[in-house]
């Protein structure tokens, strides 16, 4: 077991050698944003941290301080697609124009809400709790730098899968599945992979019902190109491997259920788990007969 950032991909394979397969899961965890003391839910009031690992970086409170209304603006367009992000930021560049800072969690969702106030109160609710979401996702983005990582990790992905190998990716908002796609169109135009699966995989009505969160939930798929010598010549070879949405068992649940895999020598599962007041990337390297 690696506890390591998903930017760091290469140096697990150097130390475990190249993977025939890798699946990585984007979502943050549930255990995280169900636990008022991580500070990453509007709902619950607290410092406004939203770190993946409280003991690096900067807090959002402390991003936000240092940003103007166009820089609040396109973080929030950027990263979470908000509707309203240049009315926000206005709001927030407003009150630290006055050092009336934004220092808490209920602090933003009351930026927003005074924001919102010009929607008709029959919608209002629901607008201010999308765009809570949104805004929050935008920060945590921001101040984790997780589109860095991502790049960085799929900028990395072709080096680190052994030939013929493949890879899934699990997306969970438009901002990821921008980055997945271009990197595997591009990849597979420069010839880095074989073949980029047209399809994604979403969750069906019945995971959805039994596990709300798996929504948004998406599965982008590649695979590089298989080679080897044969009598002289270089010949295709397919390694086959299945990957089949079963259910999930665990009381947290999963985004996307479990996976099965056949015909695998070496895989790592990359996901994001939290412990204590730290959260750390997992890459988990497993063999299978």
């Amino acid at each position: 077991v690696k506890l390591e950032n998903f930017a760091n991909i290469d140096k697990v394979a150097k130390e475990a050698g190249k993977f025939d397969f890798v699946l990585a899961d984007l979502g943050v965890s549930s255990m995280q944003i169900d636990n008022p003391e991580r500070g990453f839910t509007y709902k619950a009031d607290g410092p406004l941290d939203l770190r993946l690992n409280p003991e690096k970086g900067i807090s959002a409170a402390e991003r936000l301080k240092q940003m103007d209304m166009e820089e609040i603006a396109g973080m929030f367009v950027e990263n979470s697609d908000e509707p309203y992000a240049e009315e926000i930021a206005r709001e927030i560049a407003k009150r630290n124009r006055k050092r009336q800072y934004i220092e808490t969690r209920t602090g933003l969702k009351e930026v927003i809400e005074t924001t919102l106030s010009f929607i008709p109160e029959k919608e209002r609710k629901e607008a201010v709790k999308k765009s809570c979401q949104r805004c929050f996702q935008a920060l945590r983005i921001d101040v984790n730098q997780e589109f860095e990582v991502l790049e960085s990790f799929l900028t990395k992905l072709p080096g680190i899968l052994a030939p013929g190998g493949r890879a899934a990716i699990l997306t969970f908002h438009s901002g990821e599945d921008r980055l997945v796609k271009y990197y595997f169109k591009e990849g597979k135009k420069d010839g880095l992979y074989s073949d980029v699966a047209n399809d994604v995989i979403r969750p069906s009505a019945e995971e959805c019902q039994r596990n709300p969160r798996a929504r948004s939930t998406s599965a982008y798929r590649t695979r590089v190109p298989a080679r080897r010598r044969c009598a002289g010549r270089s010949v295709r070879e397919r390694i086959p491997i299945e990957i089949n949405v079963i259910e999930d068992k665990s009381p947290a649940g999963t985004r996307l259920g479990g996976y099965a895999l056949g015909k695998l020598s070496t895989a790592v599962l990359l996901n994001c788990y939290g412990s204590g007041s730290s959260c750390r990337w997992q890459a988990l390297r497993m063999r299978f007969c």
